[in-house]
């Protein structure tokens, strides 16, 4: 039952026609790093997490799908390895009002931040390529 649940949510969520976020990014004067931030109203964590989850697959096929976010939000810290043969984890972390995931490539890191901001929901997504 516990299952269906999540997959009937999951469903749900994803079939949830969504407001856009406003975003803007910010450029590293002296490097390739850049910080987008996204605000989304009126919504929760768990909501955006799912959107931009299916976004993600949008634009992942064949073989990258594999590195999509999680179909659900871990309750625990979980390490996950998408491709063993790199040795790069993906880690998430619960933090107080969210979650922090560190996505390590062998060609650098991109970290997300989900947190909520009241009725709100802020998205930090940071790219460090090496």
């Amino acid at each position: 039952m516990k299952k269906l649940t999540i997959l009937f949510t999951a469903l749900l969520l994803a079939n949830t026609v969504y407001a856009k976020p406003k975003c803007h990014t910010v450029y590293s004067k002296d490097s390739y790093d850049n910080t987008e931030t996204c605000h989304y109203a009126n919504t929760s964590v768990a909501r955006v997490y799912q959107q931009y989850r299916q976004n993600q697959l949008k634009h992942l096929t064949g073989e990258y799908r594999k590195y999509a976010l999680l179909p659900t939000i871990p309750k625990k810290a979980v390490t996950v390895y998408p491709d063993p043969q790199s040795q790069a984890p993906f880690i998430y972390t619960p933090i107080k009002n969210g979650l922090h995931i560190e996505q390590n490539f062998e060609g650098g890191v991109t970290t997300i931040i989900f947190r909520q901001r009241g009725k709100n929901v802020e998205v930090k997504t940071i790219s460090s390529p090496d």
